[in-house]
């Protein structure tokens, strides 16, 4: 602790001035933040945006080489002290230039998340810088001696490794946060005890890393042997999925352009896609579902468990999908698992399968739908009904069919606008107050009295 000690005590003497800078933009960070906004969750998005701002330029300041500064890797071997405590001392002390600004951000962190523990999240806070301090150190020893390296075509192919490296550590980091987020995102001390877990094996490999470039001079220099090979095995890793995905994109355009006739829902899928992120196999089965593509509908549900029923697109889930398409196999096949999803209504506008098929015309989705006991009368958040949907969609084939099923023809929506308002013109007002030609139409026996 003493040496910790020392090094933060010279820390702060060398960048005096940088630490009352930084602190000073800190204050200026968040006097605006508690200034400028009312609600807890506005201050919060604030005060954590731009506090990362000078934790990331304070980072970047570390690895430049050019950095004067910055102690000299040189000046720091030549303490009495071994390299292992070099690396751990310097990248703890270094956790200093960050505490005004961190301590910004977990203001704002705890205002934007109060079911966290502050306390714990400081800790991997301060455990991660921790980790891009050595990382930086790392950088630093290797910078100095690749100098050289730009001289030579030969050479120059280490920056390529150095940079599958990066793109590796960052897509891990990636990836496993995102399983401990999203896999436990109903256990808040889970993901915390999680996360120090993580950030102690990332620490212990960075460590690891950070150890073998100072003793081991030739990890800043090419060697064709080694490098080569790992150079291609790295690219590899990278380059199959980033191919695959690439593929998969390719193979759903061109699936789409190969149809002659492109449904609206199929349309309305593609653009959809452009701008919300989904897995490749839900979205092969969207575009199979709403192309009523039976195979590749066949093939998902032979390799999942379950449909992706929380997917929510086009302003409904997927039996909106499989109905606006005039899937009825596909409705079938998800009222069998769940009967529930007959109404089952949209987030934001609130309308059941019935209304997209009647968006669409589907008269045979809303035959099938009607069948199995949708409801005629439902009300989306403008107060419309399916008839009066169908009727503001042109789609006078389903006004008939839900008139003849029993609709009730004089529920006003928001507007106070009955369905009349809507057929007014069309001649389709007489066709709905006759009865349906299901019903049997009762005869008089000609002896009969009239």
């Amino acid at each position: 602790m003493k040496l910790v000690w020392f090094f933060c005590k010279q820390h702060f003497i060398f960048n005096k001035y940088r630490f009352l800078l930084i602190s000073f933009i800190s204050s200026l960070i968040l006097s605006f933040g508690i200034f400028f906004y009312d609600k807890a969750a506005d201050k919060a998005a604030f005060l954590m945006q731009y506090s990362i701002y000078p934790i990331f330029i304070i980072l970047i300041g570390k690895i430049n080489f050019r950095n004067n500064m910055m102690f000299d890797v040189k000046h720091m071997m030549s303490l009495p002290m071994s390299k292992k405590e070099v690396i751990w001392t310097k990248s703890l002390a270094d956790v200093l230039h960050y505490f005004p600004v961190t301590f910004v951000f977990l203001y704002g962190f705890y205002l934007g998340f109060p079911n966290y523990n502050v306390f714990i999240v400081g800790i991997i806070l301060h455990f991660v810088l921790f980790i891009a301090n050595m990382i930086a150190f790392n950088k630093r020893i290797d910078f100095a001696r690749m100098q050289h390296a730009q001289a030579s075509f030969k050479n120059s192919f280490l920056w390529l490794n150095k940079t599958f490296d990066s793109m590796l550590f960052i897509f891990i980091i990636m990836l496993t946060s995102s399983i401990i987020i999203g896999g436990f995102k109903n256990h808040v001390l889970m993901q915390q005890y999680l996360m120090l877990i993580f950030c102690s094996i990332m620490g212990f490999i960075v460590y690891t890393k950070t150890i073998k470039m100072l003793t081991d001079e030739t990890l800043s220099y090419l060697m064709l042997r080694r490098d080569l090979v790992r150079i291609g095995v790295k690219a590899m890793v990278i380059g199959v999925p980033l191919a695959m995905t690439f593929y998969s994109e390719k193979f759903i355009q061109k699936k789409l352009k190969n149809l002659k006739q492109v449904s609206p829902v199929v349309k309305n899928l593609n653009k959809e896609y452009e701008k919300i992120s989904l897995k490749v196999d839900d979205k092969r089965l969207l575009m199979a579902i709403a192309q009523q593509n039976t195979q590749e509908i066949e093939t998902y549900l032979a390799t999942h468990k379950d449909l992706p029923w929380d997917i929510e697109i086009l302003g409904g889930y997927i039996p909106h999908i499989a109905a606006g398409s005039g899937n009825v196999m596909m409705l079938e096949e998800m009222l069998k698992r769940r009967p529930e999803l007959i109404n089952m209504k949209g987030k934001h506008k609130k309308r059941t399968p019935l209304f997209t098929a009647m968006a669409n015309c589907q008269l045979n989705s809303a035959q099938f739908l009607l069948d199995h006991g949708a409801k005629l009368d439902v009300q989306d958040i403008h107060g419309d009904t399916p008839i009066i949907f169908a009727a503001k969609n042109k789609c006078y084939g389903g006004v008939v069919l839900l008139g003849h099923s029993g609709a009730n023809i004089e529920i006003a929506n928001k507007k106070n606008k009955t369905l009349q308002a809507y057929i007014k013109g069309s001649g389709l007002d007489h066709i709905i107050n006759q009865k349906s030609p299901t019903d049997k139409i009762k005869r008089s026996i000609a002896s009969e009295p009239k």
